[in-house]
């Protein structure tokens, strides 16, 4: 199947939807979430009394349109294997990849949320562990493969250091950040104002709240217990030594910070 997924995103990114499965564009709750996609949504929901299938093919072609318009397409994936990215890119000009890790800790702590991993012990390092061989096996993947075209970048930067990490990542794409998009990355972070940002206010993100984002960073720390989290780390010390995470080791205390 992973040539099936492969076809998907090259269709997403050279705007030829006819690689896309047509239930892709039905997934409204996603393709809402941004601005050009949601003309889309706006156009589904004007022509509902046609069959979906139809609405379909017209409000594509419209999707279409603005797609081969932009200059910057990005496709933001989950649990994607980075072997996938050697095709795409071969297939797609200026091709690169942004790599997003995080603290397997704060990973599994929002899966128990989720009720997406067993609670047990064994369930938890199972979890960890899984997460962790596949962030290693994509990064020596993207190491080997795309040296230049990829860059890793950790949560925990993002949340705490929000304009000096979206000024790297701009750079890494050749895009300039205007002080206009600084402002805003720094307002939906640490500023804690989600009123602008459509994203933040989902359930599943900050919702309505204004928390800050590095208030939310060591969640996991106050709310498992210390057997619980070295058991998480366990299988992940090669993870976290790579990428900088400090190790809970012999204290219990939770008033501290567990990313350098």
């Amino acid at each position: 199947m992973q040539h099936v997924h492969v076809a998907a995103l090259e269709g997403w990114l050279t705007c030829n939807f006819r690689h896309v499965y047509m239930d892709s564009f039905r997934d409204t709750r996603f393709l809402d979430l941004s601005r050009h996609t949601a003309s889309l949504v706006e156009c589904l929901d004007k022509y509902y009394f046609l069959p979906r299938y139809r609405s379909i093919r017209m409000c594509v072609q419209k999707l279409r349109t603005l797609c081969k318009n932009s200059t910057l397409r990005i496709i933001k994936t989950i649990r994607t294997p980075a072997s996938m990215t050697a095709s795409l890119s071969k297939q797609i000009n200026n091709f690169k990849v942004l790599h997003l890790v995080r603290d397997p800790r704060s990973v599994v702590w929002s899966q128990i949320l989720r009720q997406t991993c067993d609670p047990s012990i064994p369930g938890l390092y199972k979890c960890a562990k899984t997460y962790c061989d596949k962030a290693l096996e994509n990064m020596d993947f993207l190491n080997s493969e795309l040296p230049d075209s990829h860059l890793t970048v950790r949560y925990e930067d993002i949340a705490s250091k929000p304009v000096s990490s979206v000024k790297r990542m701009y750079d890494f794409l050749g895009l300039t950040l205007t002080s206009d998009m600084a402002k805003f990355a720094h307002e939906v972070t640490l500023g804690g104002n989600h009123s602008e940002c459509f994203v933040c206010r989902q359930r599943w993100q900050m919702s309505n709240t204004s928390d800050t984002s590095d208030k939310r960073l060591n969640t996991w720390s106050n709310l498992l217990p210390i057997r619980v989290i070295r058991a998480l780390e366990k299988p992940c010390l090669d993870f976290m030594e790579k990428f900088r995470y400090e190790r809970v080791g012999n204290t219990s205390s939770s008033n501290r910070t567990y990313f350098t």
